[in-house]
């Protein structure tokens, strides 16, 4: 799948990344989580750092932290996790929300978040956010009174820009993903983002379609797309489990196809990564 949407950049991103290395902590899921980091750094990660550069650069006060604690229960999405599904998915999208609004999911206290050993990280991190609404600035009144917060730098939108590392350690950091993100600045975020959106209607329609066995001219899936078929676009959302139910020769003719549709589509926009 790497190799189908990135192309010629599948090669460096198996050394950027290294996803072998990944195989001995992840096992079967290794693959989720070298795709699952490049998606992530494409669409959040890299253009976060891009968006707060120029806002330095431009003279606005700015800060600019990265969540990297691996939270000890699920508070977000409302999931039946395990303990050992959270520690493979780490920080994941969207964990910050409890931690700085102080609430779960359904508005109660997400007391598992801040019990015990954990109260120092949360009163900091949510002090953090509370500060900034309040004065503009992450410094300031504590919201924990026993609650000693570490100075959080002003990002200074160079390559030793500070950025706040929020982990226990809230440590001042300048590296991380650094040669990554170098790497996809290089590349192309904006056109990149265009790709990887079209292939996820794309995977999702030709997953439907070729387990629900609807077949266009000469056997192959039909072309046309669901919602525009007037079909309930609810149909176009991700399928990932239809994918992994696919097996290898199916799942490679479905990679065949949406290369070719790419292809096509590349031609008629221009977009080239």
């Amino acid at each position: 799948l790497v190799v189908a949407i990135f192309n010629v950049h599948a090669f460096r991103l198996f050394g950027i990344y290294e996803p072998r290395q990944s195989k001995a902590e992840f096992g079967k899921d290794a693959g989720f989580e070298f795709l699952g980091n490049i998606i992530g750094d494409i669409i959040f990660t890299c253009p976060t750092r891009s968006f707060a550069r120029s806002s330095a650069l431009h003279g606005h006060e700015t800060f600019y932290w990265i969540f990297g604690e691996t939270p000890p229960c699920e508070v977000v999405y409302g999931l039946n996790v395990t303990q050992e599904d959270l520690k493979r998915l780490g920080p994941y999208h969207a964990i910050t929300l409890p931690y700085f609004e102080g609430n779960n999911l359904r508005g109660g206290e997400p007391t598992c978040l801040r019990e015990g050993d954990l109260s120092s990280f949360w009163n900091t991190t949510h002090g953090y956010f509370a500060n900034f609404v309040s004065h503009g600035d992450p410094n300031g009144p504590t919201i924990g009174r026993e609650t000693i917060q570490p100075r959080f730098p002003r990002y200074s939108g160079g390559n030793d820009g500070q950025r706040k590392m929020l982990t226990r350690g809230f440590i001042d950091d300048v590296l991380f993903k650094q040669d990554i993100c170098d790497y996809w600045d290089r590349v192309g975020v904006e056109a990149m983002v265009k790709k990887l959106l079209w292939w996820e209607v794309a995977l999702s329609r030709l997953a439907h379609l070729f387990t629900s066995g609807q077949r266009g001219v000469a056997g192959k899936p039909s072309l046309r797309s669901n919602h525009l078929a007037g079909e309930d676009p609810e149909r176009l959302h991700t399928t990932w489990s239809k994918i992994a139910k696919l097996d290898v020769a199916t799942f490679h003719k479905l990679l065949k196809r949406a290369s070719e549709e790419w292809a096509e589509y590349e031609q008629r926009t221009e977009i080239v990564v």
